[in-house]
C-alpha cells in the first residue's frame, strides 16, 4: 500500500505546507485486495489540529492544521473486513508519511478589543512579515491606526518567508459617548457663554443620564447654581465643566461640556493712556487699559499713520507692549486705535505714541 500526502483540492503532491492549511492523506491499496477498511494513526499532539475527516471509505484523511508548525506524522493501516464476526481479522503493516508545517502561527490581533465612540487606537502584528492587507486604508504596512466610530471587524493578512498566507481577525466593540449639552435650567437651552451682574445667577443643567456625574467644582448633582464673579477679583472669567461617566459591561466612557462665566462689564473704559515708553525702565512700558482685561470678548486693532494693521488682539488678558504681530518692535511715532467692546456698547478710537 502507498501513501501520499496532497493539498486538499490541489492535485500536487507535497511535503511542506502552510499553517491553517487543510491537507489530505490518500492510501493507495493493491488492486487486488478488496473487503477491508483503512485504520488511521495520528503520531501527534491532535490538539494542535483543527479538525479531521475521513471520507466514506475511509481510503481518504483530511486534515485542517491550526497554528502549530513542526513535523506531523500520519500512517494507514489496512484492516481486512473478511471473517466471521467476532474473529481477528487481517491487519496490514502501518506505513507512514509526514508533511511539515512552515509558518509563524497566529498573526496575533486582540480577539477583541473595547473602545469608547470617537477614541483612537493602534493595532500592530510581527513586522518580519511581507504583503500586509488590511480591512481598510488605515492600515498601513504592519499598523494600523483608526478611530472607533462604530462597532466592525478588523482583518489583516500577510505573507511569511515561506510564501504562507497568515491572518486574524479582531472584533472592534464601540460603546456610545454619554453626550449632553449644559443647559441654562430655566430656559431649558443650551448654554456656553454667559456674563452674571449684581444679583444674578444662572442654574447650569448637566442634563446627562450618565452613571456618574461631576462638576469641576466638586459637586455631583445635575444643577449647581452658579453667581456672579466677585468685583474684588481680578478674574475676568470662570469655566464650568461637567464630566459624565457611563458604565457598561467591558468599559467606561466620558464626555465633558463646559460653560464659562464672565466677570460683570459695565462697558465704562476711562483713563486710556495716550503714550507708552516701552524702553525697560518699569515706568510706563505697556499699554495699561483700566478694566478693559475684564472684557474677554473685546477686540483692539492698532493701526499705524498710513492705515496698516500693525497690532490685533482679541480680550486684552496682556497688556501691548509696542509690538507688532510679529513680535517685533515698532518704531517711535503716532499710532491710532479702535476698541470694539461686546455687546452693545460703543466703539472706543483713540491716539496712541510710542517714545523710546
Amino acid at each position: 500500500m502507498l501513501l501520499s500526502v496532497f493539498a486538499w483540492g490541489k492535485a500536487q503532491v507535497m511535503d511542506t505546507v502552510c499553517t491553517q492549511s487543510i491537507v489530505g492523506f490518500m492510501t493507495k491499496p493493491d488492486p487486488l485486495i478488496s473487503d477491508y477498511h483503512i485504520m488511521w494513526h495520528l503520531d501527534f499532539d491532535t490538539s494542535k489540529i483543527i479538525d479531521s475527516k475521513t471520507t466514506i471509505n475511509g481510503d481518504t484523511l483530511k486534515i485542517h492544521f491550526g497554528n502549530s508548525k513542526g513535523w506531523f506524522r500520519v500512517g494507514g493501516q489496512i484492516i481486512s473486513d473478511i471473517g466471521p464476526t467476532g474473529l481477528n481479522k487481517c491487519e496490514g503493516d502501518i506505513v507512514w508519511d509526514s508533511v511539515y508545517v512552515w509558518g509563524y502561527g497566529n498573526i496575533d490581533l486582540p480577539d477583541t478589543l473595547i473602545r469608547c465612540e470617537n477614541e483612537p487606537f493602534v493595532l500592530a502584528v510581527d513586522e518580519g512579515l511581507r504583503s500586509y492587507k488590511w480591512s481598510s486604508l488605515n492600515g498601513n504596512g504592519n499598523v494600523y491606526r483608526g478611530i472607533a466610530t462604530k462597532s466592525d471587524t478588523i482583518w489583516v493578512s500577510a505573507r511569511d518567508q515561506h510564501n504562507c498566507l497568515l491572518t486574524d481577525t479582531t472584533k472592534l466593540t464601540v460603546y456610545p459617548l454619554p453626550t449632553f449639552d449644559i443647559l441654562d435650567y430655566r430656559s431649558g437651552k443650551a448654554i456656553k457663554d454667559t456674563m452674571l451682574c449684581g444679583t444674578d445667577q444662572v442654574t447650569l443643567d448637566a442634563n446627562s443620564f450618565a452613571t456618574y456625574l461631576n462638576w469641576n467644582t466638586g459637586e455631583i448633582s445635575q444643577q449647581i447654581v452658579v453667581n456672579p464673579i466677585e468685583l474684588n477679583t481680578k478674574d475676568t472669567v470662570r469655566y464650568y465643566k461637567a464630566t459624565a461617566i457611563m458604565d457598561y459591561e467591558y468599559a467606561s466612557c466620558q464626555y465633558e461640556d463646559s460653560v464659562a462665566v464672565l466677570a460683570c462689564f459695565t462697558g465704562e473704559i476711562e483713563g486710556i493712556p495716550t503714550v507708552i515708553t516701552p524702553n525697560g525702565d518699569g515706568h510706563n512700558d505697556d499699554w495699561n487699559i483700566p478694566n478693559l482685561n475684564r472684557d474677554p470678548a473685546c477686540t483692539i486693532d492698532i493701526y499705524d499713520r498710513w492705515g496698516r494693521l500693525v497690532f490685533h488682539s482679541r480680550g486684552y488678558a496682556k497688556n501691548w507692549d509696542g509690538k507688532g504681530n510679529d513680535g517685533k518692535a515698532l518704531p517711535m511715532d503716532n499710532y491710532f486705535y479702535i476698541i470694539k467692546l461686546s455687546g452693545n456698547t460703543k466703539t472706543l478710537i483713540g491716539n496712541i505714541t510710542i517714545i523710546r
